[in-house]
């Protein structure tokens, strides 16, 4: 039977292999992914190793009645972007508002393509500190149960 520790293991191997994270972090970020299977304590902010995913496994969900299981996975996402568009006298646009954005959606992407794709997720509302962005988004994944 699958748990999330074994979740979390095919979807490290995925996105740690893919070529697509990668070069979509070198050519926005000019750096190379980061993956990791855990949250390093040493290291909580994240900016030193950006842009990165660290996915932890959280929940099984089950029963001897229930017709599928649902495991909970946390994926923390970190990226460092400096860009600003100035717009008029007072104002600019930080691009690493967008970069999160396109960086969440390239993980869904390879995320949908394992063997156990998300069937849900929330995210929370990112966050951002000079010009660090991070966001938390909680991936829930449904299976049939065979037994």
């Amino acid at each position: 039977m699958e748990n999330v520790a074994a979740i979390s293991r095919v979807w490290f191997d995925a996105l740690f292999g893919s070529p697509e994270l990668e070069a979509f972090c070198q050519d926005r970020f000019n750096a190379g992914l980061t993956v990791l299977l855990g949250v390093p304590e040493e290291d909580k902010a994240g900016q030193d190793i950006a842009p990165y995913i660290a996915i932890v496994p959280l929940t099984d969900n089950g029963g001897f009645e229930a017709e599928q299981d649902e495991s909970t996975l946390c994926l923390d996402l970190g990226i460092y972007d400096a860009q600003r568009q100035r717009v008029g006298a007072t104002s600019e646009i930080l691009r690493g508002v967008e970069s999160l954005g396109l960086f969440f959606s390239a993980v869904c992407q390879v995320l949908g393509e394992t063997e156990y794709p998300p069937s849900r997720w929330e995210a929370e509302t990112p966050t951002s500190i000079q010009n660090f962005f991070e966001a938390v988004c909680f991936f829930h994944v449904d299976r049939t149960r065979t037994i």
